[in-house]
């Protein structure tokens, strides 16, 4: 792939990658450097451009198709993008501001039914263990 050709501006043989002229002037219209250059820079987009020399220089042609689906899928991204905004704002805004205000308005009260709650089991547990405790006749003390 390293084959040379004659550059008509640097006035000396180059490699296609050596290529550093200015493509707007003349006489890069035609170095067929120039021309190799932009072949090998859409090699494997065939199906998106359409190459055909001219008499002057190299035109392409971009499908209108493949142009098409471009905007569409840079619509989808920006249309991605913005849901994803959205539910992130949901999530880490707007749900946690939520939280904060039912902790505000019921939490305490939500924390006051637990206290009772724990305070009616130990209540219950020490039932238990008075009514372990009792005894039964008069030399039982414990039930088996």
């Amino acid at each position: 792939m390293n084959e040379k050709i004659y550059c008509p501006l640097l006035k000396k043989e180059i490699g296609y990658t050596d290529c550093i002229a200015d493509p707007d002037k003349d006489e890069c219209k035609k170095c067929p450097a120039r021309k190799e250059k932009i072949r090998r820079r859409l090699v494997g987009r065939e199906s998106e451009y359409f190459m055909f020399e001219d008499d002057d220089e190299a035109i392409i042609v971009i499908f209108p198709e493949v142009e098409n689906l471009k905007k569409e899928i840079e619509k989808l991204r920006i249309q991605l993008s913005m849901l994803l905004q959205e539910r992130d704002e949901l999530r880490y805004v707007i749900c946690r501001g939520i939280e904060a205000r039912y902790m505000l308005e019921l939490g305490g009260t939500e924390y006051k039914a637990y206290e009772a709650q724990c305070a009616a089991l130990r209540l219950k547990r020490k039932a238990e263990l008075i009514r372990a405790k009792k005894p039964l006749g008069k030399n039982n003390y414990f039930r088996n």
